[in-house]
């Protein structure tokens, strides 16, 4: 049989006549089938009057309840609990249940039965209802005063004073306070929760011994593992720093640049030289122990481009670019121009493949961190001759091309030996940088002849070179004949040789 709530369950006895489980149908002996049909009318009529089932209708202060059974009659003390669906508007509300009449709705206060106030019945909210034979009484009224509050309070428990508890406790026969708290533990306790002076420790449980395991405001010495907040960067207070605070600030104050960019097997591979860290965008990445490399991919030969590293996702990855190199004065290091997550770390110029290369000769990989400089090296591979009588590149073999960073000094030297095959013809040798023109002080001229090679030596120190790619060369002139400088063979073939650095 379904529950109570179940539509199949009708107040009205004839509609209890469904087949089981759901209800009593005919053809049962005829007491049993009516006696069941009464019991799940009754029973239903008693839920419905019991839960708010039905919503009021009617017009004003007129509330008209339409159960599924009509009656004419309420029974004496009988509860109903309606859903109001409007507020009242007056005193003197009428509630009408089914066929019976109307009742004016009242409430009760502690003089009696009163009538209700504006705003008692309140829409959308469940009431509930007693009838006393003469009126319905609201048991839930919407507004209740204190004054009410009390007056139910006193008529409810036969309290004549509700704010003096001793006579209260005397109307309801209560015992004594001598009899129920001799030791007067009551007014400790409420003595208790309401001091405002001093109170001696020792009569609180464990506050003494507690207290002494706390350290103190004044320079307190604190062990173990304490905590505290982590405070945000460059807060210049007397907040505490935790150890977190202090690794950031080490970080942030600190430019990381523990790497030096190299070719190695045909990549750029920026790798660990001085320690493990690099600084990109602010932040400290560590350099992996395989190094950071950069193939070849599309590179123009002869192009200068800077090296650049990133983090991608975290790790750190390089990059070449044509964009110069800035100096950050917030970071405090060198970033790609308009990027500043882009950390310089070196320079490179490919040759036609496009490979990567560093050779004495052809100084093509320089690296920005923990360059120390590096060394140049060429020479002929067969004698070069000139009959000129003005300045002439010897041979382009010989050159030491390099790339140069910003405040460098070159220094090179050109040694060999030469000879004239003019009776007291003169050759002179110089150093030129990018070009023909001879480096002041660094030329030599020997007076030779046909008969006598003789060695030379020019030197020439460079400053003031534009960052970037630069070449050293031997340049040479004779004052008649033909000069001829040897690099046939070892012993007295020409070279150059040299340095570039800070």
């Amino acid at each position: 049989m379904p529950d109570i709530p179940d539509s199949h369950w009708s107040e009205r006895d004839d509609r209890n006549a469904e087949n089981a489980p759901l209800g009593w149908p005919p053809g049962l002996p005829a007491f049993i089938e009516q006696i069941g049909q009464m019991m799940m009318g009754a029973i239903k009529r008693f839920w419905n009057r019991s839960n708010p089932v039905y919503l009021t209708t009617g017009t004003g202060d007129d509330y008209v309840v339409t159960p599924e059974s009509r009656v004419a009659f309420i029974n004496i003390y009988e509860v109903v609990r309606v859903r109001i669906d409007r507020a009242n508007t007056t005193t003197t509300p009428t509630l009408k249940w089914s066929d019976a009449n109307p009742r004016v709705i009242v409430k009760f206060l502690a003089a009696g039965v009163a009538p209700l106030a504006v705003g008692d019945l309140v829409a959308g909210k469940d009431h509930s209802f007693w009838y006393n034979g003469t009126n319905f009484v609201l048991s839930n009224p919407g507004t209740v005063t204190a004054a009410e509050t009390t007056g139910l309070l006193k008529s409810a428990n036969n309290l004549s004073d509700v704010v003096n508890a001793a006579t209260s406790l005397a109307n309801i026969g209560g015992m004594a306070k001598a009899t129920y708290d001799p030791q007067n533990i009551a007014a400790d306790a409420f003595a208790r929760a309401n001091q405002t002076g001093t109170q001696a420790q020792s009569t609180i449980v464990n506050l003494v011994s507690d207290l002494a395991l706390k350290a103190p405001l004044a320079s307190p010495a604190l062990t173990g593992n304490p905590t505290a907040p982590t405070q945000s960067p460059n807060d210049n207070s007397t907040k505490l720093a935790t150890t977190a605070y202090a690794d950031a600030a080490v970080v942030a104050s600190t430019v990381y640049q523990d790497g030096f960019l190299a070719l190695s097997g045909g990549n750029l591979v920026y790798s660990k030289f001085s320690g493990n860290f690099i600084t990109i965008a602010g932040a400290r990445l560590q350099i992996p122990t395989s190094g950071i490399s950069l193939a070849p991919a599309g590179e123009t030969p002869g192009t200068l481009y800077y090296i650049y590293a990133f983090s991608s996702s975290g790790t750190p990855t390089l990059e070449r670019s044509t964009t110069v190199p800035v100096f950050d004065t917030t970071l405090g290091y060198k970033v790609k121009t308009g990027d500043t997550s882009r950390t310089l770390v070196g320079m490179a110029r490919p040759n036609a493949g496009p490979v990567w290369a560093d050779t004495a000769k052809q100084r093509f990989t320089r690296s920005w961190h923990n360059d120390p400089g590096v060394s140049l090296f060429n020479n002929f591979t067969a004698n070069r001759a000139t009959t000129s009588t003005s300045y002439v590149e010897l041979n382009t073999e010989i050159r030491c091309e390099f790339l140069l960073w910003s405040g460098e000094v070159a220094q090179t030297t050109a040694i060999g030996s030469a000879i004239n095959g003019a009776a007291s013809g003169q050759n002179r040798s110089s150093i030129a940088f990018d070009g023909t023109t001879a480096e002041t002080g660094g030329a030599q001229s020997l007076l030779v002849d046909n008969t006598a090679i003789v060695p030379f030596s020019a030197p020439a120190i460079k400053a003031g070179l534009s960052e970037g790619y630069h070449y050293a060369t031997l340049i040479g002139l004779v004052s008649s004949g033909t000069g001829t400088w040897y690099g046939d063979v070892d012993g007295r073939r020409t070279s150059i040789s040299g340095r570039v650095s800070r």
